[in-house]
């Protein structure tokens, strides 16, 4: 399942960076190095994953990838923004990750789409965003808010970040919930509904030089009590970190 992953991941930032190119002006910046990321997934028995991923930063104009997403600025004034965006989703599971989960349907990531609004001032970076499945894997929507204020020190820069997570329950369903023909003795089946979830996280950036930026981040979300109480999930959190090297062309 991560090499899938890694495959559409890169497969997404190459097309998307064959697409900016046409538009790139004389302010375009492109960033590229590895990194790593590596997930502490809920599920019972499932083991911890680690996956290699490009490390990309590419803006050209209004267009930009960062990441996992990918962007167009709508609309900007000062002091706020209106994106569209598109990013995929990471979560999911193969039934035969764990003997837990066997019976089950496999759970696929897919590609979300929608728009984020940011207000950006002196006091840090609040966002709201709303996507929905485009794949038609979940069918779901997902609407996050965040805050996160960045501390410079020379050329360290440590940004904490926390936040709220609502999902609706197509999406909470398709990935922690056990379908009538999927339960087993022990398994019942179970439907999530939407859930809210919280999460807090810190990203740090150091400069090497004009070239080199080095990047680790941790994230820790705390799930809805109605995802814990699914019997395919043992924890009530995911941890992900990440941490990379980028270069600047």
């Amino acid at each position: 399942m991560a090499g899938k992953k890694l495959t559409i991941f890169c497969l997404m930032i190459f097309c998307s960076t064959l697409f900016a190119q046409g538009g790139e002006d004389n302010n375009s910046t492109f960033l590229l190095g590895p990194g790593l990321v590596i997930t502490d997934k809920p599920y019972k028995g499932v083991d911890t994953s680690v996956l290699p991923i490009p490390m990309v930063k590419f803006i050209s104009g209004r267009f930009y990838i960062s990441g996992a997403t990918t962007g167009y600025r709508l609309l900007a004034d000062d002091g706020w923004s209106l994106d569209a965006i598109g990013k995929v989703r990471f979560d999911g599971y193969d039934a035969d990750d764990s003997d837990r989960l066997a019976g089950m349907h496999n759970r696929h990531m897919t590609f979300d789409a929608g728009g984020e609004f940011t207000l950006t001032s002196d006091w840090g970076e609040a966002w709201i965003s709303t996507v929905t499945d485009t794949l038609g894997q979940h069918d779901g929507q997902e609407i996050k808010v965040g805050y996160t204020k960045p501390f410079v020190f020379d050329k360290l820069t440590l940004s904490p970040a926390g936040g709220l997570i609502w999902q609706n329950s197509n999406l909470a369903d398709y990935y922690y919930g056990v379908r009538r023909d999927e339960a087993r003795p022990g398994r019942p089946s179970f439907q999530v509904g939407d859930s809210t979830n919280w999460f807090v996280g810190l990203k740090a950036q150091y400069q090497t030089d004009e070239r080199w930026t080095l990047l680790a981040g941790i994230t820790y979300q705390f799930l809805d009590s109605k995802i814990h109480n699914s019997p395919i999930v043992s924890d009530n959190f995911v941890i992900s970190v990440l941490a990379g090297a980028m270069y600047k062309f």
